[in-house]
């Protein structure tokens, strides 16, 4: 849910995200993707296969993809990358029956990582940014206590440092939950949220406060709404700044450990 007209670097005066310009600065910058089917599964379905939505299936949330596709792991794996996927998975679901949430939650090793068989700390998706849970290879959750995405940024630069003893290529990914709603300030760093608490963040132009007919309840443009969606709109870029701040503690950590000169890094 990073929308790229959110970013300083495209224009966004409320943006908090000197990370990520810099990285649009020094990089070859695609302003042109996009994506078909803009919801989680269904997105990153078509990251790992490069199919659209209508060859891989996952054309909703709450599916599970076919290990028979040849996806992204696959490729890395083949040529000997060592992978690690740490964070949000959503391509687990339709698994029914008593412990449902820590079934779907979990993905066992096997063919449904799709290929990743190197470290894994996933989940398969949670909206909760704090004292969440991830899985490595079994079904017993692993527990922490803070901000989802610091800790999981915590995670990957242990394995950049991992990585970095050795010259064997590695693939890692991290998929972090935020922007993602909740914007609640009880789902938002409140250090993060201090920075927008004063700023009056107007709404999108094209954003209509007329009471439209056919829409649900929740588009009712009476006080509380506006409050709460003023209160959302701070959540939101207070959560942008998080991922672009962690990012910067990702670049850094690679800078650190010389890999800059000869790794590919990608943020989408």
């Amino acid at each position: 849910q990073l929308r790229y007209h959110s970013c300083g670097f495209a224009g966004d005066p409320f943006a908090l995200t000197p990370n990520i310009d810099r990285l649009s600065a020094e990089s070859a910058n695609c302003i042109n993707a996009v994506s078909n089917t803009p919801v989680c599964a269904a997105y990153r379905a078509s990251l790992f296969t490069g199919k659209h939505q209508s060859s891989h299936g996952m054309v909703i949330n709450e599916l599970r993809l076919s290990p028979d596709h040849r996806c992204f792991g696959h490729v890395l794996t083949d040529a000997e990358y060592d992978t690690s996927y740490i964070g949000k998975w959503h391509l687990w679901a339709n698994e029914l029956g008593h412990h449902r949430m820590i079934r779907n939650a979990f993905t066992p090793p096997g063919p449904y990582r799709l290929g990743f068989d190197g470290y894994w700390a996933g989940y398969n998706f949670s909206h909760n940014s704090y004292d969440g849970v991830y899985f490595e290879d079994s079904c017993d959750p692993i527990r922490y206590d803070g901000y989802e995405a610091d800790i999981q940024t915590d995670m990957a630069i242990q394995r950049i440092y991992h990585h970095s003893e050795s010259d064997d290529p590695f693939a890692l990914f991290l998929s972090w939950g935020p922007p993602h709603d909740p914007w609640g300030d009880d789902n938002v760093k409140p250090e993060d949220l201090e920075k927008f608490k004063n700023v009056d963040i107007p709404l999108h132009p094209n954003f209509s406060e007329e009471q439209d007919p056919y829409a649900d309840r929740w588009a009712t443009m009476d006080e509380t709404y506006r409050r709460d969606l003023s209160l959302n709109v701070r959540g939101y870029y207070a959560q942008t700044t998080n991922v672009d701040w962690n990012l910067g503690r990702l670049l850094k950590a690679i800078e650190s450990r010389g890999l800059a000169d000869d790794t590919i890094l990608v943020f989408t």
